[in-house]
C-alpha cells in the first residue's frame, strides 16, 4: 500500500491546484479522480471542428499574485489577459459595457426613482448588517421598491425556483444583484467618490483602480489548460489515479480504499462537490436535498463571424425570453473557419424532464430569433445548429441549507479532526492563491 502526506479527491481546478500547492511545499501528494482525465469543467465539447468550453469568466477578476501563480503553474505562455468585454440586454436595448443589467433602460425617470429608494434604504440601515432569510429577502434590500419586481423575475428565469426558496447566498451565482447601472459613466464616476455612493453605483472598469485580469488560453480553448494542469501536477511528482473511485476511508488507521485501490495519508483534501463528500464520507444526502441544480441547454450556432456583437457574452435580462446568456467564440477564441464562420453558444436554463428537455432542438428557431432581438447577431440565418444538453451547472442553495452544511462539518471533524480538509462548500473562485497552499495553515 502506497502512503502519501496528503491525498486529494477530485479532479477539478480547485483540486489540482490544492495538489500542486501542496507538492509545491515538499508533500508527498497523490490526486485521485473518478473521470478518465482530470479537468472538470475545462474540458471541452468538441463539435464539428468547433471548441465549446466555458467561457471567458473561468479565470476572472484575478489579482497581480494570482496572475504569477498561475504562470509558476502552468507557464507564462498560456494565458492572455483578454480583458472585460460582457454585455447586457435590458428592457430591449443592448448594453456592451456591462453584463449586469442597465436600468437607464427603463428610463431614465425610474432609474433615478430607483437611486432615491436604494439611498434612503442605506441610510436608514446605518451601521446595522442586514439580516435575509431568503434570496427574496435580499432581492427586496437590493434592488429597493423600484427594483424588486424586476429582480424576481429575473431570479426566477435564472434560477428556476421562487426567491423565497432559495438561500441568500445564492446572490454569489448571479449578475444582477450588486452595483447597478444607473447613471452614464461621468456621472457614475462623480457620484461614487462618495463612499455610500460607491457600494450602489456601477461605473465601468476602466475607472476602478484595482488591477484585475480575466485570463483564457492563447488561441485556444480550456483544453490547453486541462493539458497544461496535468504537466504541472506532472512536474510537481503529483501521482495521479484516474477512473479510480474511493468510498471507504479509515479515519483512526488513515486508509482510503475503493475499486481494488488502497492508500494511506496523513491529510486528505476533499476537493468535490459538498453534496459528493457528504454522500461519500457520510452516505447521507441532506445537503443535496437543500439544493436546486439547475439544467441548462446549450444551443450552438454557425453564423458569420462579422455579424456577431464584440463582447465575449452578453447575458440577457429579458423575463420573457428563454435565452439567458449568449456567449461569442468568435471573440476571445479567434474560433473562425476558412469561410468567416464562428459559433456563438446561447444557454437556456429549463426544468429537468420538461418538454424543452425532452426535445431540446425543437426550438431552435425561437432562440435564434430570440438572439437576433437582443442585437448580438444581426444574421439572418444560421448556417447550422446543435444543441447539447447539460444535466448540472449551477447549484443554488436553498433556504435550510446551514443546518446540514454545519452539521457535515461537525461530523466529520469529530471523525477526521485536522487531517480532512474541506474547502469552503459556497466558494467559486478559482484564485490559486486562495487553493494552493492548504497545507501551510
Amino acid at each position: 500500500m502506497d502512503k502519501f502526506d496528503v491525498l486529494v479527491m477530485g479532479g477539478g481546478f480547485r483540486s489540482v491546484a490544492a495538489a500542486w500547492g501542496y507538492a509545491k511545499q515538499g508533500r508527498k501528494t497523490a490526486l485521485v479522480e473518478g473521470a478518465p482525465k482530470i479537468g472538470g469543467f475545462m474540458s471541452p465539447i468538441n463539435w464539428d471542428g468547433y471548441w465549446i468550453d466555458k467561457g471567458p469568466q473561468f479565470f476572472d477578476n484575478f489579482q497581480p499574485a494570482d496572475v504569477e501563480l498561475m504562470n509558476e503553474m502552468i507557464g507564462p505562455d498560456v494565458l492572455m489577459e483578454i480583458g472585460f468585454e460582457y454585455g447586457s440586454y435590458t428592457n430591449g436595448e443592448l448594453n456592451c459595457d456591462f453584463a449586469i443589467p442597465d436600468w437607464r433602460a427603463l428610463g431614465n425617470e425610474v432609474a433615478y426613482d430607483a437611486f432615491q429608494s436604494l439611498l434612503r434604504t442605506r441610510l436608514g440601515q446605518g451601521d446595522n448588517p442586514a439580516n435575509f432569510n431568503s434570496l427574496d429577502d435580499l432581492l427586496a434590500f437590493d434592488g429597493g421598491p423600484v427594483l424588486y419586481p424586476h429582480l424576481a423575475k429575473l431570479a426566477k428565469k435564472f434560477i428556476g425556483r421562487p426567491a423565497d426558496e432559495v438561500a441568500p447566498k445564492a446572490a454569489s451565482y448571479v449578475s444582477f444583484l450588486g452595483r447597478k447601472k444607473l447613471f452614464d459613466q461621468e456621472t457614475s464616476v462623480e457620484l461614487k467618490k462618495a463612499p455610500l455612493l460607491d457600494g450602489i453605483l456601477a461605473a465601468s472598469k476602466a475607472s476602478v483602480p484595482e488591477e484585475r485580469a480575466n485570463l483564457y488560453p492563447r488561441g485556444s480553448s480550456l483544453e490547453t489548460v486541462r493539458v497544461a494542469l496535468e504537466k504541472a501536477l506532472e512536474r510537481e511528482g503529483v501521482t495521479v489515479f484516474t477512473d479510480t473511485v474511493l468510498n471507504k476511508f479509515d479515519a483512526k488507521k488513515k486508509v482510503a480504499a475503493g475499486d481494488g485501490f488502497e492508500a494511506g495519508f496523513d491529510t486528505l483534501y476533499f476537493g468535490v462537490d459538498i453534496r459528493e463528500s457528504q454522500r461519500i464520507l457520510t452516505g447521507q444526502a441532506t445537503i443535496a436535498e437543500k439544493t436546486h441544480i439547475l439544467p441548462e441547454i446549450f444551443h450552438c450556432f454557425v453564423v458569420p463571424a462579422d455579424s456577431v456583437a464584440k463582447p465575449y457574452y452578453v447575458v440577457d435580462y429579458d423575463p420573457e425570453h428563454a435565452s439567458s446568456r449568449i456567449t461569442n467564440f468568435c471573440n476571445y477564441m479567434g474560433c473562425v473557419d476558412k469561410n468567416g464562420y464562428g459559433v456563438i453558444c446561447v444557454e437556456e436554463p429549463v426544468s429537468m424532464g420538461d418538454a424543452r428537455w425532452e426535445n431540446a432542438e425543437a426550438n431552435l428557431d425561437q432562440i435564434f430569433a430570440e438572439v437576433q432581438e437582443t442585437g448580438t447577431v444581426t444574421a439572418n440565418s444560421y448556417q447550422k445548429a446543435k444543441s447539447f444538453k447539460i444535466p448540472a451547472t449551477y447549484k443554488f442553495p436553498l433556504v435550510g441549507i446551514d443546518g446540514p452544511v454545519d452539521q457535515f462539518f461537525n461530523d466529520v471533524n469529530e471523525r477526521f479532526g485536522d487531517n480532512l480538509v474541506l474547502p469552503d462548500p459556497y466558494a467559486l473562485t478559482r484564485k490559486v492563491s486562495e487553493v494552493s497552499a492548504y497545507g501551510s495553515n
